[in-house]
């Protein structure tokens, strides 16, 4: 919720949708862009082990691509995963 939140501020430019089901499955938030910028994809992970941060990190990217999240998004599209535990976070990002 508080990302979200924080994409009020993205409105004019911007297209938000939060848990939408896309082609296989929901996507956590998608930035579809109404001008010439980037759209975004983010996909978020919990873990109670910091051990496995890098891991699924990893996967939250992948499942964007596996999943189609991106489906009906032209131009730059930006793949974002992040994965927290408690204070500690990983974010990891791939340009389609």
């Amino acid at each position: 919720m508080m990302m979200l939140g924080m994409c009020i501020c993205l409105l004019n430019d911007y297209e938000i949708k939060s848990n939408r089901e896309e082609v296989k499955g929901g996507c956590d938030i998608i930035l579809k862009a109404k001008k010439n910028k980037p759209s975004f994809v983010i996909e978020f992970e919990y873990t109670k082990d910091n051990e496995q941060l890098e891991t699924l990190v990893n996967e939250a990217v992948k499942q964007i691509e596996d999943k189609q999240y991106d489906d009906g998004l032209s131009g730059k599209v930006i793949y974002i995963g992040l994965v927290y535990c408690g204070k500690d976070v990983m974010m990891k990002w791939k340009i389609r």
